[in-house]
């Protein structure tokens, strides 16, 4: 956006991994001292699975990032924070030698509590980690579901905390003075579904920032006419970043035109 206009600058606060709940944590501790005239709050499709995950294994078991999160759940129609399992170096070793630790990390996990069941075999970490990959989903109710009829499910528990900290994060920042714009970020089967059907699994999402009068940009539409192997090499390619970029820069300069 910088090389765009050069009466522009653009911090970057992303970091690998964090979900919506981290990056609204890193605000509060560190963003906002910043005085920022505009927060781009960025949201990539698949984050909702992460606002209701403290530990990365239960949710993707062939992560590169085997790290524990906090996260938010909802009490009395108010956010309160379940801070990170383990914050030091030695809960990460005793997660390895105890099975005790490795419960007390999915105590609040939704993956934990749908996939993984402790037994007296657990002594092995090589075992607990084989079982955090292999164990099927245990059936509940379809309104537990994440996503239903391939869109958001807006009664399940990731998507009231993932709204609620929307609701928190915006009015933050216009607390302190700036103007917050959330950015939907579509992977690679987002778009390729969206050239193909028309239909995005975020759509619930979008109804409620309109029902909120919240300012955001669906990124899907930075890449009409592209061709998704050019615009995707796991994350975003060159190109693709560029085109977001582009798209972001003409909507800072003519917010009335979106």
């Amino acid at each position: 956006m910088e090389s765009y206009d050069s009466n522009r600058e653009a911090l970057n606060f992303g970091v690998p991994g964090f979900g919506l709940d981290q990056a609204y944590l890193r605000y509060l501790e560190e963003g906002r001292k910043y005085k920022p005239h505009t927060v781009l709050i960025g949201f990539m499709s698949k984050d909702i699975f992460r606002s209701v995950n403290t530990y990365r294994p239960f949710y993707n078991a062939r992560t590169g990032l085997p790290l524990t999160k906090p996260r938010f759940v909802i009490e009395d129609g108010e956010l309160s924070l379940i801070p990170n399992p383990m914050q030091k170096l030695q809960d990460y070793k005793t997660l390895l030698h105890s099975r005790d630790a490795l419960s007390e990390a999915g105590i609040h996990d939704y993956y934990y509590n749908r996939r993984y069941a402790s037994n007296i075999f657990d002594w092995s970490p090589t075992v607990r980690l084989a079982k955090i990959a292999t164990y099927e989903i245990k059936k509940k109710s379809p309104s537990e579901n994440i996503v239903i009829n391939g869109q958001y499910n807006e009664k399940s528990e990731a998507f009231r905390v993932t709204t609620k900290i929307f609701d928190e994060f915006y009015n933050e920042v216009i607390d302190n003075g700036a103007m917050p714009i959330i950015l939907i970020f579509p992977d690679e089967s987002d778009v390729l579904r969206y050239q193909q059907q028309k239909e995005k699994i975020y759509s619930p999402l979008l109804s409620f920032f309109i029902s909120r009068g919240y300012k955001y940009i669906d990124l899907m539409y930075a890449f009409d006419g592209a061709d998704v192997k050019d615009l995707f090499a796991g994350h975003y390619t060159p190109l693709g970043n560029m085109l977001v970029a582009k798209h972001i820069h003409n909507y800072l300069n003519n917010p009335g035109n979106h």
